[in-house]
């Protein structure tokens, strides 16, 4: 079973969450310590933090699913990868946020190096 965390986006607040537990599988896969980033944007260099907020945006503006891999900050001197998965979810009229997940795949993709 793959390590699979959850997330929101607020796009209206440009804010996006973790519950704990995700956090703490986030901090888990980058090799951080317990809490140390408290969003995947934290987790991200910036070129990977550019490419993932622009990604956000864009789902966000066109209300459509989003699929990107990344790669964390290496903090041990290895990078890890995760995919994350999103699609639009309508609170209320009119007001959508994004949710979904990020998976730990960083042992597929050393393997396929």
């Amino acid at each position: 079973v793959g390590r699979v965390g959850y997330w929101e986006y607020d796009p209206a607040r440009r804010a996006m969450t973790l519950p704990d537990a995700s956090v703490d599988l986030l901090a888990s896969i980058a090799g951080a310590a317990p809490g140390a980033h408290r969003t995947l944007l934290d987790a991200l260099g910036e070129t990977e933090r550019k490419r993932f907020a622009q990604a956000l945006e864009q789902a966000a503006s066109m209300t459509q699913s989003l699929k990107l891999q990344l790669k964390l900050a290496s903090v041990n001197g290895r990078h890890a990868h995760v995919v994350v998965r999103g699609a639009p979810v309508e609170l209320s009229q009119g007001d959508n946020i994004l949710a979904g997940t990020f998976e730990d795949i960083t042992q597929d993709k050393h393997r396929d190096v």
